[in-house]
């Protein structure tokens, strides 16, 4: 076994077992148990160990929002839904579920708008680095949506590439209701469902955040801006 992690230095227990059986081997003992053979042999790396996953969660309400869309799916009129979610970090309440025509800048910020007027301002929204809120562009500029979203006093923040577990909340706390959020929608409704419950059914039940800020009157997106002018 160690022989063959010495060929192949990027081999775990999992594949080295299944490398030696493979060989004809019979007494080959559990991945977990070559893991630990190999780790005794100092030929683990340490900066291949994952750490345990560590759960986070702001200490109030309003404090960070996590925002998303679910995909998108058809619907009998031949449009498609594009679901919005906005969770709040600490106490998990589905601030906004919102079905959406497209997933352009125009339409989260009149998203938004709304969620707003009913719950406040939040002190920082969490998004993933996809259009519209991420901006692929090299030379660091935001985009229409997030400049709106700092001159409002929101700073956005965005989760590393390729990483889905900063995020994990809104996924799932909104897995089973994507397409229920249209049953509001007149006229649309699923292709793959006759009839859908409300949104509102697949809402959390945790008490709603407080809104200890307001938002201000809404300012018009202006052009794209670097981020070294905010």
């Amino acid at each position: 076994m160690l022989a063959l992690r010495h060929k192949h230095p990027t081999w775990g227990g999992r594949k080295l077992r299944r490398r030696l059986k493979d060989l004809g081997h019979t007494s080959v003992p559990a991945a977990s148990t070559c893991t630990q053979i190999v780790r005794r042999a100092g030929l683990l790396n340490p900066a291949a160990v994952q750490p345990p996953f560590q759960r986070f969660e702001r200490s109030a309400p309003n404090e960070l929002w996590q925002m998303d869309f679910k995909g998108h799916f058809g619907l009998q009129n031949g449009q498609r839904c594009h679901p919005l979610t906005v969770l709040d970090d600490h106490s998990r309440f589905n601030i906004a579920l919102s079905p959406c025509s497209n997933q352009t800048g125009p339409t989260v910020q009149h998203a938004l708008e709304q969620t707003f007027a009913l719950y406040g301002l939040p002190e920082q929204i969490l998004c993933d680095n996809g259009a519209p809120w991420g901006c692929s562009d090299p030379a660091g500029h935001y985009t229409r949506l997030t400049v709106w979203l700092l001159r409002l006093g929101v700073r956005v923040i965005h989760g590393r590439p390729c990483i889905r577990k900063p995020k994990a909340k809104t996924n799932a706390s909104t897995a089973p209701s994507p397409r229920n959020c249209c049953a509001n929608t007149p006229g649309a409704t699923s292709r793959t469902a006759k009839s859908s419950s409300p949104a509102t059914d697949t809402v959390t039940t945790a008490s709603a955040p407080t809104t200890p800020r307001q938002p201000p009157a809404i300012a018009p997106a202006c052009a794209v801006c670097p981020r070294h002018c905010h």
